[in-house]
């Protein structure tokens, strides 16, 4: 068994992007240089995926290079992984969060996917100051629904970017971007659904017209407007009004008639008969704008900066931000289609920071034809899966991750396999696994890795042996196609239990009234919690070197109860070992005058 996982261990590291050979020489491209300098870590991610972090050197002059640190992910084509969008919205707010909140959120609204690496997206509303505040600066679409078609500013050149996980070519980017003229209205009627055009905003509709009424914010709060005579959406799954043109809602109808529209709420007022007799109350309505050409039917898409590469070739930035080195967030493609995500972090020691040139130099340097700038910065973060959670591994310049309006995931679909361990000793781990539900996926057995040994389950357990105690160890989640092992993203740690303790020898001094014991134990692994003597119902505690000392102790020696509490992490909690006659075994006055020159290894075990 262990030589089936070192060799697919091989296979795996073989594929990590193709660099572990550290540059000797420096790579000119769009008048920079860079040069990788060392491997941090590597890491092997489900379905081929893989994350590998470096330090390098980058610069316009050749000989003038300063250090970078550079975290990268890299996505390779395959039908088991997606590029999703996701951002962590409220029924009526856009809330900011950590990357990794907002990855937690999609899996809870997900049920059988996990997120197995993750980097934050578009250009945000950090202060609130926008009328609606906090959304991302350009659009954001997530399993096929626009929370928002349009960008902050009119005038900028940001370029948005999308993710065609079904076809060839799974990036879209640098190509024009179109929305309808008007929204759509879109009513699901069980299995089927029918959709309308929306004719005016928080206007009255005309002969055969369709309105659709919502409260804009102004100074951080909804100005509620009032609707007469219209099907109202009261508390919506949904309601973003961005601005007057730019507005997603979804929910059921509440009511028909009057009503004041607030915070959450919005109404369809409309004179079309077909639409107006599919509403009625407990009804699920839709109301968004609709993409075109290129982004026609985009599922996942968000806001982005502006091109760093095209079809190989450079677009410059010449401008005071793409001149100024920043951390930077960044995902391009690559020949082979796989999606390459990447972090730059800067602000700190040892850490740069890039410029659009050194943006450039650097993706293409690590194989990508085409690249997009994302939101820098302290923004700047990349999660991967490791040892079954999302832990951040790159250095964010914040000190901390920072809370971001949107987020790029790579998702993979998990079978529901419950996990949970039977028996725990120091040497041994037994896990019971339960297959709930295979959630799509054809395989007759699964298999857990740990510690070098893949291991098929069997009766729903599996066991583990030839541990070391009190270690913590990664375990993972197979099955097999053929004869080759895939990695399911199902994986977590568990710590083998610790050693027992025991009491080596115990010494004694005692002089008139007053006593000293030290305490030997072996105790390998620190599962000792507390030594402590009892005397006369009374817990006196002895210290962390094992040494108590009684003054004007006038009672009998032998009623004194010592006791050690102890935890093996083994399941079964606290534990005690009492040790009592302690003095009752030899000759104290002889032990009192021998005591200084009593050598200890003559008396081990003499007070086990």
């Amino acid at each position: 068994m262990k030589k089936i996982f070192i060799l697919i261990n091989t296979i795996l590291l073989a594929s990590l992007f193709g660099f572990n050979v550290i540059n000797t020489t420096s790579f000119s491209f769009a008048e920079a240089y860079y040069n990788q300098t060392d491997i941090v870590s590597e890491n092997n991610l489900p379905f081929e995926a893989s994350h590998v972090s470096v330090k390098g050197e980058s610069g316009l002059t050749e000989g003038d290079l300063d250090p970078q640190e550079i975290n990268m992910v890299n996505v390779p084509k395959n039908n088991d992984l997606q590029i999703v969008t996701w951002a962590k919205i409220s029924n009526s707010r856009w809330t900011m969060a950590s990357v990794k909140s907002i990855a937690s959120d999609y899996e809870l609204n997900h049920p059988g996917y996990k997120v197995i690496a993750a980097i934050n997206g578009d250009f945000f509303d950090i202060n609130g100051t926008r009328d609606f505040p906090f959304a991302t600066g350009g659009i954001h679409v997530s399993d096929g629904e626009n929370y928002k078609t349009t960008d902050n500013d009119a005038s900028s050149t940001r370029e948005p970017i999308g993710f065609l996980n079904d076809q060839d070519k799974s990036l879209l980017g640098n190509v024009p971007i179109k929305r309808s003229e008007k929204m759509e209205i879109t009513v699901y009627l069980n299995d089927t659904s029918e959709t309308f055009i929306v004719d005016k905003v928080n206007e009255e509709p005309g002969d055969n017209e369709t309105s659709v009424f919502y409260g804009l914010w102004e100074n951080r709060s909804v100005v509620p407007i009032d609707v007469t005579n219209s099907h109202i959406i009261n508390n919506a799954i949904y309601t973003l009004p961005h601005s007057i043109s730019d507005f997603y809602g979804k929910g059921y109808i509440s009511e028909f008639g009057n009503a004041t529209l607030d915070d959450g709420d919005f109404a369809i007022k409309t004179n079309n008969l077909s639409l107006n007799s599919l509403l009625s109350e407990g009804t699920l309505v839709r109301v968004q704008y609709e993409f075109l050409d290129d982004f026609g039917g985009i599922k996942y898409a968000t806001g982005a900066g502006k091109p760093i590469l095209y079809d190989n070739i450079f677009y410059p930035d010449d401008t005071a931000f793409g001149n100024a080195r920043h951390p930077r967030t960044m995902i391009g493609i690559k020949e082979d289609n796989s999606i390459l995500m990447m972090v730059v972090d800067g602000r700190q020691s040892g850490m740069t920071g890039a410029s659009q040139k050194e943006m450039a130099v650097i993706m293409k340097n690590y194989g990508a034809v085409e690249a997009y700038n994302l939101d820098g910065g302290g923004s700047s973060t990349m999660l991967i899966l490791k040892d079954g959670e999302l832990k951040t591994v790159n250095t964010p310049s914040d000190g901390r991750d920072r809370s971001v309006s949107n987020a790029i995931l790579v998702v993979a679909k998990s079978p529901d396999i419950s996990i949970s361990v039977k028996d725990k000793l120091e040497n041994t781990i037994t896990f019971e696994s339960i297959l709930n539900d295979k959630n799509g996926y054809v395989f007759d057995d699964y298999y857990i890795m740990m510690n070098d040994e893949i291991k098929k389950v069997e009766n729903n357990n599996v066991v583990f042996n030839d541990l070391k105690s009190n270690t913590n160890y990664s375990f993972y989640v197979y099955y097999k196609i053929d004869e080759e092992y895939i990695s399911f993203p199902i994986q977590s740690t568990v710590t083998t239990a610790k050693k027992m303790p025991y009491i080596d020898y115990v010494h004694f001094d005692k002089k008139d009234n007053q006593f000293m014991i030290k305490t030997f134990i072996v105790d390998e692994d620190n599962a000792i919690e507390r030594q402590f003597l009892i005397i006369d119902d009374e817990n006196y505690i002895i210290n962390d070197q094992g040494e108590i000392s009684i003054y004007d102790f006038r009672g009998d020696l032998t009623s004194i109860l010592g006791r050690i509490t102890y935890d093996l992490n083994d399941n079964n909690g606290r534990k005690q070992i009492d040790f009592n006659n302690l003095f009752t075994k030899f000759d104290l006055k002889s032990y009192m005058i021998y005591t200084n020159n009593i050598n200890y290894n003559n008396i081990k075990n003499v007070y086990n």
